[in-house]
């Protein structure tokens, strides 16, 4: 649909081994104010992320809600799996910032 869009995404980790890890995910937009995101294949096969903000009084206030589900073979890497989620997430909100404001100014 118009409000889904899917992605094949790779994570390289170079750690003492190199790993290399892909999933699917579905990015669904809920609302103007709501995005969820569930992982459809991969070792977080079921994770799922829900971004939502609201205004407050000038600012904006972000929630983020992350149920990360890992399987056995890759739960020794939840530590870099998790920081990089922080890093994707970071430019979620970006984008979803410049999305508002882009709003806001027409």
């Amino acid at each position: 649909t118009d409000n889904e869009v899917i992605t094949l995404e790779t994570f390289e980790f170079s750690t003492i081994f190199k790993n290399k890890i892909e999933q699917k995910a579905i990015h669904t937009k809920i609302s103007d104010y709501q995005l969820l995101t569930k992982i459809i294949s991969g070792p977080a096969k079921n994770s799922e992320i829900l971004i939502s903000y609201e205004k407050a009084e000038s600012n904006t206030k972000v929630n983020i809600e992350i149920d990360l589900r890992l399987n056995l073979k890759t739960n020794f890497l939840y530590p870099l799996i998790k920081k990089w989620y922080k890093r994707i997430m970071t430019g979620v909100l970006y984008k979803m910032n410049n999305e508002a404001l882009t709003k806001g100014m027409n």
